[in-house]
């Protein structure tokens, strides 16, 4: 998705209607499928394979996200796609690695942060870890996902979810002592009758004051009030909430494609800015249209159809 967010020329080789990949998803959902097309080949068919290593003679890259061996088995890994294509960039991306004891090990995203500490760093004290989504596994390396994994961590008084009197949530994040003065401005406390900041003895009777006085007004009232504050608060916003939001809505950071709304493409470049190049397609939408710009001649196209190496 970003690669073609980007203006890459994206074409995805899905596997035929009909396979069991676990829970369906109706495609114009299936926003990380966004911008590129699909071919749906059968790669356990003789002529598939074939047709794939013609194809990768025309690509820079070739990504693929088996479990390790499986490419090779099929005739399409690095060595062969190498051999047809020199100049090719070869990625793999597999939940346990290319080798180890558990390589072969079918897995998710919340197997791998188990195995490798991040699950357990995050929550409270005490309570269970909690699970963050995919973003931090499948998704994770972004800075807008480390600093929330960070908040998530930390769990300071001053650097935490507070929950206000409608039942919603706040994030403060007041670090810097000058930020964490305003915030104590803006919440009627006085510094001088406050535990220092820093004095984590007494960060129990702190987290205590502040929760007090945020459940004193609703969400909206507290965001308000902060609106050109030197402060460090914000909403916890539901994933419908968050396209609404003002600053959101300036900054475009959503955006509405075939009735779907759903982040915009990012990095943001001034010369060359991305765009979203088309929604998702059904698997096999584009087999004909594809493989006919990428060399594939109509006589070449029937027989595949004729194998039914390609739907």
């Amino acid at each position: 998705m970003l690669l073609s967010d980007l203006g890459a020329n994206i074409l995805r080789i899905d596997r035929p209607p009909g396979y069991d990949g676990g829970a369906p998803v109706e495609p114009r959902f299936n926003l990380l499928h966004r911008g590129r097309r699909s071919a749906a080949l059968d790669l356990k068919n003789e002529a598939a394979v074939e047709a794939v290593l013609k194809l990768v003679r025309h690509a820079d890259v070739v990504i693929e996200g088996f479990r390790p061996g499986v490419t090779e088995k099929l005739g399409v890994g690095p060595q062969e796609c190498l051999a047809a294509n020199p100049r090719l960039v070869y990625g793999r991306m597999t939940g346990w690695g290319q080798d180890g004891p558990l390589a072969h090990a079918p897995g998710h995203d919340v197997n791998y942060v188990s195995l490798t500490g991040v699950l357990h760093s995050v929550g409270r004290a005490g309570g269970p870890p909690v699970i963050p989504l995919n973003l931090a596994g499948d998704f994770g390396g972004g800075s807008l996902y480390l600093a929330l994994g960070v908040v998530s961590a930390l769990g300071a008084p001053w650097h935490d979810v507070c929950e206000a009197k409608d039942g919603r949530w706040l994030s403060v994040g007041s670090n810097e002592a000058r930020f964490w003065r305003d915030t104590l401005r803006l919440l009627g406390l006085c510094e001088e009758d406050m535990p220092d900041q820093h004095d984590r003895t007494r960060w129990p009777e702190l987290r205590t004051a502040l929760a007090e006085v945020l459940r004193t007004r609703t969400r909206d009232e507290w965001c308000a009030l902060s609106e050109g504050q030197e402060v460090c608060i914000a909403p916890v916003l539901s994933l419908g909430e968050a396209p609404g939001h003002p600053h959101l809505r300036a900054r475009g950071t959503f955006v509405e494609v075939v009735g779907v709304v759903q982040p915009a493409p990012a990095p943001r470049f001034s010369r060359t800015p991305g765009a979203i190049q088309g929604p998702p397609a059904e698997p096999g939408q584009h087999t004909d249209e594809v493989l006919g710009e990428w060399g594939f001649t109509p006589d070449e196209l029937s027989a595949l159809r004729a194998a039914r190496a390609i739907i």
